[in-house]
């Protein structure tokens, strides 16, 4: 097992080779000349397949004196067999001392199960491009901005917008790890799914589309689509821009990359409330299924419960409930009652009591003061 000399990792534009060194450090993406990246494959070896810079495509760059070695995605350092094969499933690294080959992109013995080949000249397989690559966290509660600002929503119709660069919940999204892809889920709790690889809204009940993502070198990312039926194994792309309006509100899905389809990510923790309780409040975490207080005042008694536009929680004339309006009466009152370690709250409408079942209410420790 050896690890990988800095010489063989150079710079190159249109098929020339440039004496400058790239900055091979942290996390980098290396294209080759055919114009795909490469990339850890599942059996640990390596190949120029990628069209774009996902996961598998980013290597992490560790300087060793005037060498590196790198490490895949599956945190793996790339090693070589006989001074003939390059894979990535080596445990740790070394260094090679003597004559200097040449890594290439070429493929390498066939009996190695996917490696690249060592060669003993350098040729323009052994050139390639190094791209600097910056990995946002695609993960938690995120919103989706398009280069020039404007933020994905959810619209009235369940549908997607990019049209608007004021910031609320309608423009968080939580993500679901589903393998190597996500998939997204909006404020109205429904899965961002996709019609006949062509339109994209926000209206998938239980699971919709899985999308991959992928890197660039000034942090922003795009959603690759891929996978699915008429697509004839090619890679698609979300954009933002509006898609068949047959569909009442959908972002287009597009062939090939461009400007409209890269985005940048903002992690934001979840959507935001507050329960407000004799003159104290409570910041609380609002999901589209459900709500963790993180702080805990006093929560007994009759409370009114309002949101950050300070919007009170309402019971409806159909014992529904809602955020509707700034002004406390009756129907903003709820009693607070202790069973079995759980809250209950019943809603006051005319003097009476209507029990309201609340399902997936959880609190962060026990009940009591602050």
């Amino acid at each position: 097992m050896y690890g990988i000399p800095s010489s063989l990792l150079l710079y190159s534009t249109n098929d020339c080779l440039h004496s400058r060194k790239a900055s091979v450090n942290g996390a980098i993406a290396i294209k080759g000349a055919n114009g795909n990246y490469l990339r850890v494959t599942n059996s640990g070896g390596l190949e120029f397949s990628s069209p774009v810079v996902d996961d598998d495509a980013v290597f992490v760059a560790q300087l060793i004196g005037d060498k590196l070695s790198l490490i895949g995605n599956n945190g793996k350092y790339v090693n070589m067999y006989y001074l003939e094969d390059v894979k990535c499933e080596g445990p740790g690294a070394g260094l090679v001392d003597g004559k200097t080959y040449y890594l290439s992109s070429d493929p390498g013995n066939a009996a190695y199960h996917g490696s690249l080949a060592v060669k003993k000249e350098e040729d323009q397989s052994c050139q390639f491009a190094i791209e600097n690559i910056v990995k946002p966290n695609v993960s938690g509660t995120i919103t989706i901005r398009t280069i020039d600002g404007r933020y994905m929503k959810v619209t009235g119709t369940n549908g997607l917008e990019c049209s608007s660069q004021d910031l609320d919940d309608n423009a968080k999204f939580i993500v679901k790890q589903k393998g190597a892809k996500v998939a997204l889920i909006g404020n109205n709790g429904k899965y961002v799914n996709m019609y006949y690889v062509h339109d994209v809204k926000c209206e998938g009940p239980s699971g919709g589309l899985d999308v991959g993502v992928a890197y660039h070198s000034n942090g922003t990312v795009c959603f690759t689509i891929s996978g699915y039926q008429g697509q004839n194994g090619n890679t698609y792309y979300l954009s933002c821009d509006t898609g068949n309006a047959a569909y009442n509100g959908s972002l287009a899905v597009k062939r090939a990359e461009d400007s409209t389809c890269r985005f940048v990510i903002d992690n934001v923790g979840g959507l935001s409330g507050h329960i407000a309780t004799n003159n104290m409040q409570v910041r609380c975490l609002l999901y589209p299924h459900w709500l963790i207080v993180c702080f805990r005042p006093k929560i007994s008694g009759i409370i009114a419960i309002k949101d950050v536009h300070g919007r009170y929680l309402k019971v409806t004339d159909s014992n529904g409930l809602v955020f509707q309006s700034r002004n406390l009466d009756n129907q903003a009152k709820f009693h607070v009652k202790l069973q079995n370690g759980r809250l209950n709250l019943i809603g006051i409408r005319r003097s009476l009591l209507s029990v309201i079942k609340l399902t997936h209410l959880f609190f962060k420790g026990t009940m009591g003061n602050m």
